[in-house]
């Protein structure tokens, strides 16, 4: 398969986002654009690009794939960090993190993974892997022929979907514990993983715009966000945190839309 060099150096632009993000940020530019606002919405927007109709002829293999490539593995490295956090606390006398239990091999990882601590960043495997498979069986409960109204209906849906859940959230904090968490992952995902498709399909070939141009649209677009929210533009999927926005939660969709784009 040949290789898109054009979103591979994507991907490692938004890895670079993510280091800059956990380690304090840094001010060039950040203040306009805030990492925390787009970098986890952008990978999943990302591999959402890369979805194949052809997996939905597979619902069997397809699911099977996938448990293997993220799920497996993601809950073996994560029993492997409970061992070396026990390790840790018994010679280096290290003071955080919980004890491996069910809990903590099986359930936390689809929450907010905090359980060892160490493997925190670890939530985004686990999260992806559920967008993924809600996706490829939410795109099998529209059977229409035509592509276009199917996808359009997929996209409203997906935002009525992030919008109930985000909207949940940003009114109450126990929609952001628990189970309730790993629902806001899905339906907050959803939406971008979907739209990383449309830009794909039905987008891309259009994307031809005068870099110049491109960016004036951008930071314009980027100061009616910021004026119409007083800087309040930044969202924290991991723990569905969306009360940074204050009366605005449907800025939780749109203003990762601009560091994306």
């Amino acid at each position: 398969m040949e290789r898109n060099i054009q979103f591979a150096i994507l991907q490692s632009i938004a890895i670079l986002f993510v280091v800059i993000g956990h380690s304090g940020g840094i001010s060039f530019g950040f203040e306009w654009f805030p990492i925390s606002s787009f970098h986890i919405p952008l990978f999943i927007f990302i591999s959402g690009y890369f979805y194949k109709e052809e997996q939905e002829k597979k619902l069997i293999s397809t699911p099977i794939k996938k448990v293997n490539k993220f799920l497996i593995s993601g809950l073996v490295i994560n029993a492997a960090y409970g061992i070396i956090l026990i390790l840790l606390k018994k010679y280096a006398h290290l003071q955080y993190g919980g004890e491996i239990n069910f809990s903590a091999l099986f359930i936390q990882p689809f929450e907010y993974c905090y359980q060892f601590g160490i493997n925190h960043p670890m939530w985004f495997i686990f999260a992806l892997f559920l967008v993924q498979i809600t996706y490829l069986f939410f795109r099998k409960i529209f059977i229409i022929k035509n592509d276009l109204i199917k996808n359009t209906l997929l996209f409203v849906t997906s935002i009525f979907i992030g919008l109930y859940f985000v909207n949940k959230a940003y009114l109450t904090k126990e929609a952001r514990l628990g189970f309730s968490v790993t629902m806001q992952h899905i339906a907050y995902g959803l939406f971008f993983y979907h739209l990383g498709y449309l830009y794909h399909k039905y987008i891309e070939k259009y994307d031809k715009l005068n870099n110049v141009l491109y960016f004036v649209i951008i930071f314009v677009l980027q100061i009616l966000l910021i004026v119409t929210t007083k800087w309040n533009i930044g969202v924290s999927m991991w723990n569905a945190n969306y009360n940074n926005l204050k009366t605005y939660p449907i800025m939780a969709f749109v203003t990762p839309l601009t560091g994306i784009f």
